[in-house]
């Protein structure tokens, strides 16, 4: 086989050989990738009733996408040959590694927690592996486990007499399939009864058991043995070394159980175990959830980055809500913005309190100055509580200035007011005062405050008041927009506080989440920016290890910078689990799975983030888009509507609302009325992701002679953002190639490519310009040059790596197919977005002219058909 091409894909060399089939590396020419071919035998490859059964299998194991997990990209067929496209991962198998001998025990209990994880992940989904053992878990250099070949065992069993047929030590079950391997299957499977997760857990035990003794637990000379040992005896315990934990020990036993019945259950219980025996029980709260506060964080960080925790947000019992109303300003007009410092400091205190749900600041600002009830406020927010008050800052000519803040906690079913007070202190006294009102509310709800959440409540961000009022107006800015010049401002601000007080930690923080926002909307891609980011949350870190801000704005450094999703992930659930009321956390959760194409997961973490800011334009700009990515564009048409509502200014919802109506069924009509409603504001007028999408409503609408009209009014020569780099010189060409004048066109294909060229020399690395000089490329007539071009920006940013923005590198390579000749090729590429999460739908397809070349061809017309 070494040597053959199978479609698009060149067998380099083989990887192993078993009763499932024979395994080669192989190189993908197309997306330039190198990839794991699994060529199924003769008697699966000739059963159509196998074949169907495996494409089914094949199907629920690629919606798993967890990093314990190796990937089945696709079941192709080529020249009679049927064979699955697998992740490739390098590394060792875990079979090997045993046979140098045992594991160190945290060794073997961190690989075993990943493995764990791997099984959850697939037993949530429906899937059972059915011949879990060493051989199909890879271990990587970094130590990474990965599982290989989940529901692979079941789709190829076939009769007994296949069974007989291999080589490898198997067992039947009563219906002859061949479904696990001697010295790891289950009691029940040795008996031919049915099977569920419960065999797989047994699988887990005796290798947990293996890789802690360095020996298998019930394998005997021969097979026969073997079997009769799996239902008769227990395994020697003995063998395991002195030492190891009793909740290890206990798990062990819990998961050879001969008996299923008695067996562990649920293997999510085997991680929490295995975690508990490498780190200590978790602190105990009424809703058992694992909260890391204090000092705690910093021990723990590690191990939870080391065994990559993988949140998912689970249904939590009621708690009580409350909102921090914006603080009514009875000072000068000056000091606005330190009387909402004053409420938005609560609230940051009361978010850390794991018994109550605090409406997040973006939500409680819509109700500052408002004339509403207390009862039409607690409903539209859906609180039970609700916290309101004055500050008055006296600045004395002749001495100290003081401070004067007045509480009052209202009960929102009877506007029942529950507690009022009132504070006067000389300014350095406000930390003081902020965190007793905070005590204060908790005692009046009657919340259990355990020791480190008192602690919490109790804390100082810094004793420098002039450093806390430059951080309070570096908020201010911080939290405005999107706009590159408010993000500069907050970043001196910040870096004046931090000037006053280097210990300043939250400072460091907010500084830090500055650089990332910085990076991540491209106002500055420099590697010195990302240096930034990542100093300033060492530094908050290091000032204060127990942090939940600092651990926050780790993660979104390793998510904005790196695209690095395990890491951020971990220290994303930190940060949740510091400040569980706080919605930050639960929204970069959401946006992080996003990213890893996981919407559903995205979904339901942006869902628990608005549960706690129901009124924030961010998070329903991002929960619209979400659902636009899932094709749900009935609920993204709902959220972006609302974002309209809340910020009528914001150009991005009337980009994404437009976006939506092309995707939905193709209505320009509707697009360019939500455009137009958005350039009434001078705002909108002036954005250039709202000017692009109306030039892009031109090209749809075949208006050509409109777009370059529209275009000679445009006064900038690049429409950019995270996402693409569009010279507008391709529009022009464009334009010119529908009024029928390639001379024009061929100018302006050469115009975008001097420009793009010259940025690529500067930025090499910048994904976004290799798809645009393709299609420039393509415009010339040079081939070659423009699908190398296309392929240069998936590589850079592969669609594994980054489903939204990779998704968006593949539908430019897709076009340049299109462009050049390569029908099948540009089909093909559709077909994959299309399969996937992406703004492309079959009313894009239908409407764009650039597809036009594909109208007639056959696999064209099937996807329209299929996916309509």
């Amino acid at each position: 086989m070494v040597g053959r091409t199978l479609g698009q894909y060149e067998i380099l060399r083989p990887l192993g050989a078993g009763g499932m089939g024979e395994v080669y590396r192989a190189r993908d020419s197309k997306l330039k990738r190198d990839v794991a071919i699994k060529l199924l035998p003769e008697d699966v490859a000739g059963d159509p009733e196998r074949l169907v059964r495996l494409q089914r299998e094949a199907e629920l194991l690629a919606a798993l996408n967890h990093p314990n997990i190796a990937a089945i990209h696709n079941l192709e067929e080529h020249d009679g040959a049927h064979f699955l496209v697998l992740e490739l991962v390098e590394g060792e198998t875990l079979d090997a590694r045993l046979g140098r001998g045992a594991l160190p025990v945290d060794e073997a209990l961190d690989l075993c927690g990943q493995i764990a994880e791997a099984l959850e992940a697939a037993h949530d989904a429906g899937i059972i592996h059915r011949d879990l053992k060493p051989a199909n878990v890879i271990v990587t250099a970094a130590g990474r486990a990965k599982v290989l070949d989940f529901g692979i065992a079941k789709a190829l069993a076939g009769s007994a007499r296949a069974a007989a047929a291999t080589s490898k030590p198997t067992a039947l079950t009563g219906t002859g399939m061949i479904l696990g391997t001697a010295p790891y299957i289950s009691p029940e499977q040795v008996r031919g009864q049915p099977v569920d997760a419960r065999t797989d857990i047994w699988a887990f035990g005796c290798i947990l058991y293996e890789c802690l003794s360095g020996r298998r637990a019930f394998e005997r000379e021969t097979v026969a043995d073997t079997l009769a040992t799996i239902v008769e005896r227990d395994p020697d315990w003995s063998a395991l070394p002195a030492g190891i934990p009793r909740a290890v020990q206990r798990l062990l036993a819990r998961c050879l159980q001969r008996d299923r019945k008695r067996r562990l259950r649920n293997i999510g219980d085997a991680w929490l175990q295995i975690n508990e025996a490498q780190h200590g029980p978790p602190g105990q709260d009424r809703r058992r959830t694992y909260r890391l506060v204090g000092a705690g964080l910093a021990a723990l960080a590690a191990g939870l980055i080391a065994a990559a925790v993988m949140w998912a947000p689970a249904p939590e019992p009621p708690r009580p809500m409350l909102v921090v109303l914006p603080f009514e300003n009875l000072g000068t007009p000056e000091d606005e913005y330190f009387a909402d410092g004053i409420s938005d400091e609560i609230t940051a205190r009361l978010a850390r309190l794991g018994d109550l749900g605090v409406i997040a600041r973006t939500s409680a600002m819509h109700y500052k100055n408002s004339a509403k009830s207390v009862r039409d406020i607690a409903g539209e927010l859906g609180v039970d509580y609700i916290l309101e008050g004055t500050v008055r800052w006296e600045h004395l000519p002749d001495g100290p200035s003081r401070v004067r803040v007045t509480p009052q906690l209202v009960r929102a079913a009877d506007a029942t007011h529950l507690w009022a007070e009132v504070y006067e202190e000389p300014l350095p006294g406000v930390f003081r005062v902020q965190s007793e009102i905070a005590e204060r509310v908790a005692e009046a709800m009657d919340l259990t405050l355990l020791e480190p959440e008192r602690r919490a409540l109790r804390g100082e961000p810094t004793r420098d008041l002039e450093a806390y009022d430059y951080y309070l107006r570096g908020n201010e800015y911080f939290l405005r927009t999107y706009f590159e010049a408010d993000f500069e401002i907050a970043e001196r601000m910040y870096q004046l506080a931090i000037e006053r007080d280097p210990d300043f930690a939250l400072a460091h923080a907010r500084l830090s989440q500055t650089h990332s926002q910085i990076y991540w909307f491209h106002f500055d891609r420099s590697p010195g920016r990302l240096a930034l980011a990542k100093a300033a949350a060492d530094r908050a870190l290091e000032i204060n290890p127990g942090l939940p801000e600092a651990h926050l704005v780790l993660g979104q450094y390793y998510y904005q910078g790196h695209l690095d999703y395990d890491r951020a992930l971990a220290q994303l659930e930190i940060a949740r689990q510091g400040m569980p009321g706080n919605p930050e956390p639960l929204a970069y959760i959401g946006l992080a799975r996003r990213r890893q194409g996981l919407l559903d997961e995205a979904i339901e973490s942006l869902r628990g983030a608005i549960r706690l800011d129901p009124r924030s334009p961010f998070l329903n700009l991002n929960q619209g888009e979400t659902y636009g990515l899932a094709r749900n564009y009935e609920e993204a048409q709902r959220h972006l509507d609302r974002v309209i509502s809340l910020t009528p200014e914001w150009p991005e919802a009337y980009v994404r609302l437009a976006q939506v109506h092309l995707a939905w069924d193709g209505a320009t009509e509707k697009a360019r009325a939500v455009l137009e409603e958005g350039f009434r504001f001078p705002v909108v007028a002036a954005h250039e992701g709202a000017t692009l999408q109306r030039l892009v409503l031109d090209v749809l609408d075949r208006d050509f002679q409109g777009l370059l009209d529209r275009l000679a009014t445009v006064p900038w020569t690049v429409g950019q953002d995270q996402f693409q780099f569009v010279p507008l010189d391709l529009l022009r060409a464009r334009a010119y190639t529908g009024l029928g004048r390639p001379e024009l066109a061929r100018a302006h294909y050469d115009f975008a490519r001097t420009l793009l060229e010259r940025e690529i020399d500067e930025r090499p690395d910048d994904a976004r310009l290799y798809g645009a000089l393709g299609i420039a490329y393509a415009g010339l007539g040079q081939r070659e040059e423009a699908i190398q071009a296309g392929r240069r920006g998936v590589d850079l940013l592969p669609i594994e790596r980054e489903a939204w923005r990779g998704a968006v590198r593949v539908e430019e390579l897709a076009r340049i197919y299109a462009m050049v000749g390569e029908y099948d090729d540009a089909v093909e590429l559709l077909e994959l977005l299309l399969s996937r999460p992406s703004d492309l739908s079959v009313a894009l397809l239908r409407l764009d002219p650039v597809w036009d070349p594909l109208r007639d061809h056959p696999g064209f017309l099937r996807l329209l058909q299929i996916y309509s």
